[in-house]
């Protein structure tokens, strides 16, 4: 299974986006995440 995790509501370093696997993001208090199950690679 293949997922998509968005994000909003980051850090100033990172306030909102999408995450790829292997890769990290800055997280604060109250930030909002977003998974999804994906077909895409």
């Amino acid at each position: 299974m293949v997922y998509t995790v968005a994000y909003e509501d980051g850090p100033k370093q990172n306030p909102e986006g999408s995450m790829v696997k292997g890769s990290s993001v800055f997280v604060k208090n109250k930030m909002i995440f977003h998974a999804t199950a994906t077909d895409k690679s």
